[in-house]
């Protein structure tokens, strides 16, 4: 992808060159930098995006049942699903220009899709779904007093970004395996623009089940160029 306008992301600008895989930073377990992509992918979505549409499902553990020493057990799950939508983030959504996003001052975009969660007990169904939600927001620049810079490593740009798809699909993630309610089981990912950020959740211990969550996003809706 060819970026077309780079003025408006000029040489140097929020990037700082690291020795250190950015991928294993962490913040109170949280990984914010997963995922390196090409220059022109960064600044595409700082610059480009404004809007994004987003849909999909997942399958999140909820219990076991029966007889935990008499494996292997029936699991139970939030059953997740999340209609094709857009959103736009409230913060930039008065900013439809490119020019109008300037590098160092500050950049919190945070993109929200609405969906459904119904939860199987092992008496059977209980009644209606309730609410859930999914999203990502990319952060750069001194946000809330703290510097989020855009980091260089092995010719890859790392993006700080924050994801979450249901109650339990998260970008939490401990090196040590010892995260808090240990979130270190991968179930999938969450796309955006064919970029896949991998999704932890607690392990399914001591049950036969599968967790997946998958979610995919793409730029709907870009600023002007000018």
């Amino acid at each position: 992808m060819a970026f077309l306008y780079p003025d408006y992301f000029p040489a140097g600008c929020c990037v700082t060159e690291t020795d250190s895989d950015p991928a294993l930073l962490r913040d109170e377990f949280n990984q914010f930098y997963p995922v390196g992509v090409s220059l022109e992918q960064a600044m595409a979505w700082i610059w480009k995006s404004r809007a994004f549409t987003g849909s999909g499902s997942g399958l999140q553990f909820a219990e076991c049942c029966g007889n935990l020493s008499t494996p292997p057990n029936s699991p139970i799950y939030h059953e997740l699903t999340f209609p094709n939508s857009q959103s736009t983030s409230g913060y930039d959504a008065a900013k439809t220009k490119m020019s109008e996003i300037a590098c160092g001052e500050g950049y919190n975009a945070l993109f929200g899709f609405e969906g459904t969660d119904s939860l199987q007990e092992c008496s059977g169904p209980t009644g209606q779904p309730i609410s859930a939600e999914a999203y990502f927001g990319f952060s750069l620049g001194t946000v809330f007093g703290f510097p989020w810079p855009i980091y260089l490593y092995d010719e890859k740009y790392y993006l700080a970004v924050d994801y979450t798809v249901g109650s339990q699909a998260t970008n939490l993630r401990d090196i040590n395996e010892n995260a808090p309610q240990g979130f270190t089981y991968f179930v999938g990912n969450l796309t955006i623009d064919g970029i896949n950020f991998p999704l932890y959740s607690p392990p399914p211990d001591n049950c036969n089940a599968d967790p997946q969550t998958n979610f995919t996003s793409t730029t709907s809706l870009e600023r002007e160029a000018n």
